[in-house]
């Protein structure tokens, strides 16, 4: 009999390793998942920058010194006309050259109204891009994440399962193959366990 319990243990210890090692290798699994310390994205600082630049430029439409200088023009225009009507003795022509400088004075607000209109398209564009940048690590930091840990518990989970049933089945199997020779009172007999070989 005694022949009989070491054989059997000799053969239930591959399957205790068996489930023994699958216990370990889930409490390896989440130690590792413990370590492994996950880096966060970051927005690169250039777009932060190029928004605060462009929102800046759009409460703005052309440079001060273009619109100055635009003015300016106009004036000199303005000036050296009503000298020339001055020399040629014809004041009636004054109210043309005032209109004429009143549309080009018009023509330089639309003008700064388009830059600024233009500059608040460039800021949108930017805030876009700013947006996109904030999905992305929203998508990075949380959701991918998410569904990384939850992925890998679960195959830690599996497998840790299928090695400890693997080691139970092992240990069943065992268990019938000798001690279902004991309790006839017959000697174990694993070779009855065997599958029979193909007749030739």
């Amino acid at each position: 009999m005694a022949p009989a319990i070491a054989a059997a243990l000799i053969s239930a210890a591959p399957a205790a390793l068996k489930g023994v090692q699958g216990l370990l290798q889930g409490a390896k699994g989440s130690k590792l998942a413990k370590k492994n310390i996950r880096p966060t994205y970051e927005i690169p600082p250039e777009f932060q920058q190029n928004l605060d630049t462009a929102a800046m430029r759009a409460r703005r439409g052309l440079p001060q010194q273009q619109y100055t200088q635009g003015l300016q023009n106009i004036q000199r225009v303005q000036t050296a006309g009503l000298k020339q009507l001055g020399k040629m003795g014809r004041g009636g022509s004054v109210a043309g050259l005032a209109r004429a400088g009143m549309d080009a004075t018009l023509g330089l607000d639309i003008a700064d109204a388009q830059a600024r209109m233009g500059n608040e398209n460039i800021e949108m564009g930017y805030r876009g891009q700013i947006g996109q940048q904030k999905l992305a690590k929203q998508q990075y930091d949380k959701f991918a994440k998410y569904e990384e840990e939850a992925a890998a518990a679960e195959a830690l989970k599996g497998a840790g399962r299928q090695n400890v049933m693997g080691g139970l089945s092992d240990l069943a199997t065992v268990g019938v193959t000798y001690m279902g020779g004991d309790a006839a009172g017959k000697k174990p007999n694993p070779a009855k366990n065997k599958t029979p070989k193909p007749k030739k």
